[in-house]
């Protein structure tokens, strides 16, 4: 989960929701950045994180 510091809504949703992951003891991501949901985030952020989740997935999977 990666919310933008000005996603309102979305932010206090993934913090609550990274709570609860976090307090079951479930492994799991959140890293909050300053902006919104916006162009910036999509080339920046999206295809690391897709990659994670591949990489996370998939152990055998090239970098």
């Amino acid at each position: 989960m990666s919310p933008g510091t000005i996603e309102g809504g979305f932010r206090d949703y993934a913090q609550g929701l990274a709570a609860v992951l976090g307090e079951a003891g479930i492994v799991h991501r959140h890293e909050e950045w300053v902006g919104g949901h916006d162009p910036y985030w999509w080339r920046l952020h999206l295809v690391e994180g897709l990659s994670r989740l591949i990489r996370e997935a998939l152990p055998g999977a090239p970098p």
